[in-house]
C-alpha cells in the first residue's frame, strides 16, 4: 500500500502530440531506498575515469592520464587480464578519448584524430589475438554507439529554448553510413554543441533507445526505427541560464546543470542516475559534492522504484542476476569509490 501511494503521487501523465509525457515529482527522491554498500576486493587504478562490470567477473576500466586507455581485469582475482589502446601518436595509439559503453560493447573515440574503436568485451577478454581496429569517422556529435553496421549519434543541433529564442530543431539522432561518415546539409542559427551534451543507450531485445539528458531532467524513449514513444520529465531542478555570444555560440552562464547521467540495464528494466543540481564557480564546478538518486523504469518508461547514494556516480553496472548494482563514483572528499549494492 505504501508503494502504491508513493507511485500515485510521484507520476502524472499528459499527452504532447502523439507522445505521452510522464512527470516525476520530488516524491521519487523523498521515498528513495538508501542503498547499503558492500566492499569489493578490487584495487581501483588511480587513473580510472569509469569502471564497468561484465558477467560479475570482468572489470572494464576506462582510463585518462595513463599509458593505456582501456584495462580489463579479473574482478574476483584483482588481476590484470590485458590492456588496450596505448596513449600516443603512433600506429594503433590514441591521443585523447571519450568512452561510450553499452552493456557488452565499448566505443573509444580519439576526438583529436577522428578515429574510433568499437570493442566487444567478450572478444577482447577471451581472444588472445584480439586487437581493436581503429576506424576513421566524420561525424560531429558528443555521443555515439554502433548501430546496424553504422554509428548512431546524438545531434548537437537538436536544442530548443523558447525563452532565449533558440530553435535548432534538428532530429534527436543522426546515423552515419557504413564508413562512419555523416554529412549534415542543414544550417542552424545557433551553435548549441557546448550545451547539448547528453547520452543514450540501446536495448535491441526490447526494441528501445533511451535518450538521457545530462543538462535537463528529461528522458526520451524511442523504438529502433527512431519513433518517439514516451517522454519522462522531472524531478524538477533549478533552471539554467545561457549566454548567446556574438558569433551565435550558446554557452552556460555562471552554472552548469547536472541532471541525469550514468545508466545500466537488463532485459526487464533500466536504471538512470539523477543529481538535479547546478554546479557553480563557487564550488569550482565540483561534481564530488553532488548526491545521487537512481531511478528504475521498465522499457515502456513506467517508473518502478528509486534508490539513494550519497556521492556522485561516474558509472554503474548490473550483476548478471540483476539483484546487485556495481557503482563507481567520487565521494565528497574527491576520492574514487567502488562498491556493490543489493537492490532488494
Amino acid at each position: 500500500m505504501i508503494m502504491a501511494v508513493a507511485l500515485s503521487v510521484s507520476c502524472s501523465e499528459q499527452s504532447t502530440g502523439n507522445v505521452p509525457v510522464m512527470t516525476l515529482d520530488h516524491t521519487v527522491k523523498d521515498t528513495a531506498n538508501t542503498l547499503i554498500s558492500e566492499d569489493l576486493n578490487f584495487n581501483i587504478p588511480i587513473s580510472a575515469q569509469e569502471i564497468y562490470i561484465c558477467e560479475d567477473s570482468i572489470a572494464v576500466v576506462c582510463n585518462k592520464n595513463s599509458t593505456w586507455f582501456l584495462e580489463l581485469y579479473n574482478l574476483n582475482e584483482n588481476r590484470l587480464i590485458k590492456h588496450l589502446l596505448r596513449h600516443g601518436n603512433g600506429p594503433g595509439e590514441m591521443l585523447d578519448v571519450n568512452f561510450y559503453f553499452n552493456n557488452d560493447t565499448i566505443g573509444i573515440e580519439d576526438f583529436q584524430k577522428d578515429r574510433i574503436a568499437i570493442i566487444p568485451i567478450h572478444d577482447a577478454v577471451y581472444n588472445d589475438s584480439y586487437n581493436p581496429e581503429l576506424r576513421t569517422l566524420s561525424l560531429q556529435s558528443q555521443y555515439k554507439l554502433p548501430f546496424k553496421g553504422r554509428l548512431i549519434a546524438l545531434n548537437p543541433y537538436c536544442f530548443i529554448n523558447k525563452e532565449y529564442g533558440i530553435n535548432n530543431n534538428g532530429p534527436r539522432f543522426i546515423i552515419t553510413d557504413s564508413n562512419y561518415v555523416y554529412e549534415d546539409s542543414s544550417s542552424y542559427e545557433y551553435d548549441t554543441f557546448n550545451v547539448s551534451y547528453s547520452t543514450f543507450f540501446i536495448s535491441h531485445i526490447n526494441d528501445r533507445i533511451v535518450f538521457v539528458n545530462t543538462y535537463k531532467p528529461e528522458l526520451e524513449i524511442y523504438d529502433l526505427r527512431l519513433n518517439p514513444l514516451r517522454e519522462i520529465l522531472g524531478p524538477e531542478m533549478p533552471s539554467q541560464k545561457y549566454l548567446i555570444e556574438d558569433d551565435g555560440d550558446v554557452v552556460f552562464l555562471n552554472t552548469i546543470p547536472a541532471a541525469y547521467s550514468s545508466f545500466c540495464h537488463d532485459e526487464s528494466y533500466f536504471y538512470v542516475s539523477y543529481n538535479g543540481a547546478l554546479l557553480s564557480y563557487k564550488n569550482n564546478f565540483d561534481r564530488s559534492l553532488l548526491k545521487t538518486w537512481i531511478m528504475k523504469f521498465d522499457w515502456d518508461g513506467n517508473f518502478i522504484d528509486s534508490y539513494y547514494i550519497d556521492y556522485y556516480i561516474e558509472s554503474m553496472s548490473l550483476s548478471k542476476d540483476s539483484r546487485y548494482i556495481y557503482v563507481f563514483g567520487t565521494d565528497s572528499t574527491g576520492e574514487n569509490v567502488f562498491y556493490k549494492y543489493q537492490l532488494g
